[in-house]
């Protein structure tokens, strides 16, 4: 009979030969923890390869990527990978490329290597797994039932995002988030108690966690404990498995040294031999495979029997059956929201000036009606951010159907959680700060991005404009620095109609897409021309065409681009072309002729406005150009004599477009 200790040992031999055949990586963790994963993915963890990505199928999550190699192992041992995917570990184009974000074919819901996100991603798709379960559920069909178990390690619960996102998930008592604290009292730089003496265990009490204490080198501790987890409901639970790193080396158990480099070909043949009684390179046990798949073939059942269930559902619930297949297909997640805007424009008050925040609100009311899958919040900036739909109620403990989600003052766990929502599926998350704080979010933004994810981000309070409330609130650098990661789309809408097709295009990409939004009012300004609508989702277009031969363009975003109209409406210059940039992401990718249209070459008087880092702005203006930009940090004051003393006015404008040549008498 096969044993779990022999189970483990097997993936512990898998993991050391993938690691010195790639000639790096990190075995600490990985013979460490092999008795855990184990047990989990054999008693525990509800999969199925008849379909990788079933929605009530358990997630697992590997919040301390570096121990990719193990998750590997356990993955070909359960039939997602093959022997050869482990040979090209860490290789170029393979598929086991060392912690990737995730990859749902390959039985992987999320791994990441920024340690503790992948710990706030499993509160985002705790919190989703409840959001759809009300939604769905109905006496006798739990059509949605799954938990979230999550692997960290202790620089997981050092960074601060831990504190973040676990606090939360006390608060929303997330009975079916499970997570798997390896505590080897290890990190990189060598025993961890004179940077890490907190007690753990009293922290995650006061979060109101469950908490449960055992050695994790003990199989059957480790599946009482994952019983005793599941049995509470109330609160999610922290099991803290006492392991050593580098279990079964003679030279290097207990040693930060097996943290993150291959131990050796002589070391490794020694554990190998220790553990399994041979030491051939990637050694094939088929009496131990066959009985690790023998041990998982139970939860083909559970999905062949939920698959039943669903039958039952669609004849009961049929309508309902209707959306979950719409809500768990993706592309159907899509749908073209233009003909709502006519709606909008007529819930929107009459007046010549308002900010942009509020036209992204009225946005956002009725778009939220067409949208069950849309569910967002705010870090406790709400009432600021107007990220609130009319309609959308708050999501809490007794409210679990609600769509709106109080994050409170915790923007980096808010973000991750975000990729969380939607990595679980079924769901487009929108999270909600101030531009300026997006700082304190912008790793876990990145890898929105670095993972493909269709989340949306409202960041209001975008520039000096923000007056008052100083250079701490004051978005400088953040759009620079945002324009800057690839696969983000950054919109900074000037009026209804651009606050519109951001939205539409935010909807209907499965890209990172960022609303920059104006807290101050602006002057609502319609463009000037015939609009061709494509042209408007290419990024910038022309909002204002010249009369008369071209003398100067004039290109602006935002607030800005009404400072731009207000100022010709008074001197009516003739010659000037006004090119609204509401995306510079998207014109980037535009071909060039499209990009000749609006910017010829043959006019090379060009002025750019835009209260933020003039950075980007050379590659369209050109060394003979001018640029009214903020490069310094803001100042605290009234909103117009701040951007006054900047230069963003009517006579700086003058002032530009006579240093281009352009007569303004």
């Amino acid at each position: 009979m096969i044993t779990n200790c022999q189970l483990a040992n097997y993936l512990r031999a898998i993991s050391l030969d993938m690691i010195e055949n790639a000639g790096s990586g990190h075995p600490g963790a990985a013979l460490g923890m092999a008795d855990i994963i184990s047990v989990l993915f054999t008693s525990h963890l509800k999969q199925s390869l008849k379909k990788t990505d079933w929605i009530s199928r358990d997630r697992f999550i590997l919040s301390n990527g570096h121990v990719s190699a193990l998750l590997y192992s356990a993955l070909y041992m359960s039939g997602y990978l093959d022997l050869e995917d482990l040979k090209r570990f860490r290789k170029l184009s393979s598929n086991t490329p060392g912690h990737p974000e995730y990859n749902v074919g390959h039985g992987i819901s999320c791994t990441t290597g920024p340690l503790g996100q992948g710990l706030a991603m499993g509160v985002g798709m705790a919190v989703g797994e409840t959001v759809l379960a009300k939604e769905f559920n109905r006496s006798d069909f739990s059509i949605i039932d799954n938990h979230t178990y999550v692997f960290v390690g202790d620089g997981c619960l050092m960074e601060g995002i831990s504190h973040e996102a676990c606090s939360l998930a006390g608060t929303l008592e997330l009975g079916k988030l499970i997570v798997f604290w390896d505590n080897n009292n290890i990190s990189i730089d060598g025993e961890i108690d004179a940077w890490f003496s907190e007690d753990v265990v009293a922290r995650y009490k006061a979060y109101n966690w469950q908490l449960i204490e055992v050695d994790g080198h003990d199989a059957k501790a480790i599946d009482e404990a994952i019983i005793l987890a599941k049995e509470n409901t109330a609160q999610p639970s922290l099991i803290a498995c006492k392991t050593v790193i580098g279990f079964s080396s003679d030279k290097f158990a207990g040693k930060s040294e097996s943290h993150g480099s291959p131990l050796g070909a002589d070391e490794v043949e020694n554990i190998k031999f220790k553990l399994n009684g041979q030491s051939d390179k990637f050694f094939i046990n088929k009496e131990i495979e066959a009985e690790w798949k023998r041990r998982i073939s139970t939860f083909d059942t559970k999905y062949e029997k939920w698959s039943e269930l669903l039958v039952g559902y669609k004849e009961s619930n049929s309508k309902l059956y209707t959306n979950l297949l719409e809500r768990l297909n993706t592309k159907a997640l899509t749908k073209d929201i233009l003909r709502l805007y006519d709606s909008i424009k007529n819930s929107v008050p009459t007046l010549d000036k308002l900010s942009t925040r509020k036209l992204s609100k009225y946005c956002l009311d009725l778009i939220s009606e067409e949208y069950p899958a849309l569910i967002g919040g705010s870090a406790d900036l709400t009432s600021s951010c107007l990220s609130k739909a009319k309609k959308m109620e708050s999501y809490s403990v007794d409210n679990r159907s609600g769509k709106h989600i109080h994050y409170g003052a915790r923007e980096f766990a808010m973000q991750s959680m975000v990729n969380g929502l939607s990595l679980y599926g079924a769901f487009i998350p929108y999270s909600a700060t101030f531009l300026s704080f997006i700082d304190y979010a912008k790793n876990a933004l990145r890898l929105s991005a670095m993972m493909k994810l269709k989340t949306i981000n409202i960041l209001t309070h975008d520039s000096i404009g923000v007056g008052e409330d100083g250079p701490t609130h004051q978005a400088v650098e953040q759009l620079v620095s945002l324009r800057a990661i690839p696969g983000v789309y950054n919109f900074r809408p000037a009026n209804l109609f651009e606050c519109f097709v951001a939205w539409n295009f935010a909807l209907n990409n499965s890209v990172v897409t960022n609303l920059i939004l104006s807290r101050q009012d602006v002057t609502l300004h319609d463009s000037s021309e015939d609009l061709n609508l494509d042209d408007v989702h290419l990024g910038a277009y022309i909002f204002k065409k010249e009369e008369g031969n071209l003398k100067a363009i004039i290109i602006a975003s935002g607030s800005e681009l009404a400072l731009v109209m207000d100022c010709l409406q008074e001197y009516n210059l003739p010659g000037i072309r006004v090119v609204s940039m509401l995306c510079m992401d998207l014109f980037l990718e535009q071909k060039a002729s499209y990009k000749e249209k609006i910017l010829p070459a043959s006019c090379l008087a060009r002025l750019a406005v835009e209260a933020s880092g003039s950075m980007p702005w050379y590659q369209y203006v050109g060394l003979s150009g001018r640029i009214i930009s903020q490069d310094t940090y803001g100042l605290s004051g009234e909103e117009k004599s701040v951007f006054d003393y900047y230069g963003f006015n009517k006579v700086n404008i003058l002032t530009k477009l006579k240093e281009l040549g352009v007569s303004c008498d």
